[in-house]
């Protein structure tokens, strides 16, 4: 599976009308938060670091902890919506800082434990479970197996760009061991499960289960 992290600049967190977050304390958190955003891309950029740079992001992940304590355990699901539009952006935001690489051991794992906090209020996906799908769906596809032929077009407003997404992409390899893994599982499946009248779906198709596996990988990349 292709594993590509670019280092990005520090987006400024925008801010949106909310439903399920405290309005207005969560609006002065952010211009907060975008101040010390600033400061960390001037720092970046001037090539200071050490103690001055680490104090910011250290600034920067308590402002983080504290959205995120004010959101609900679920936040709402819909891309379009204030709440998970911001939720990303904070997302976003941990990814960046971790590379910054910037502040202590503690601080890191710190960000690294608040991004899986928030992956898990954005999405609703078992990552065993969506990959194991999809592992499925390539290997009938690579067998020349899939009865679907309908192309389906999937966009949205957080959809990353093909440079910078992280997707999905088997080796042969990597098929050929889920098969020897799961023969037993796989035959089950294409005896009782498929048919002429089914269609079969790549799980990955599927916008925000694309988006999820992207930002699973990319914080993995940060495991300490």
């Amino acid at each position: 599976m292709d594993i590509k992290i670019q280092v990005i600049q520090i987006n400024q967190v925008n801010i949106y009308k909310f439903s399920a977050f405290p309005e207005e304390r969560i609006k002065n958190i952010v211009s907060e938060l975008n101040v010390h955003y600033d400061k960390i891309n001037n720092y970046i950029e001037a090539g200071i670091s050490g103690d001055t740079l680490n104090l910011e992001v250290i600034n920067s992940l308590a402002k983080l902890k504290e959205i995120s304590r004010l959101a609900p355990y679920k936040i709402n699901i819909d891309p379009y919506s204030g709440d998970f539009r911001l939720g990303i952006d904070l997302l976003e935001s941990v990814v960046a800082l971790l590379k910054t690489d910037a502040g202590h051991n503690s601080t890191q794992k710190n960000l690294l434990d608040l991004g899986c906090d928030l992956l898990e209020k954005l999405y609703s996906f078992s990552f065993d479970n969506l990959v194991n799908g999809s592992l499925l769906y390539q290997w009938l596809k690579s067998k020349d197996l899939i009865r679907n032929h309908t192309i389906i077009h999937w966009g949205g407003v957080y959809e990353s760009t093909p440079d910078d997404k992280i997707r999905f992409k088997p080796t042969e390899d990597e098929l050929e061991s889920f098969y020897n893994r799961n023969q037993q599982k796989i035959h089950e499946y294409m005896v009782f499960d498929m048919n002429d009248n089914k269609e079969e779906s790549n799980p990955m198709s599927d916008q925000q289960a694309s988006d999820y596996y992207h930002y699973h990988q990319v914080l993995k990349q940060f495991e300490i």
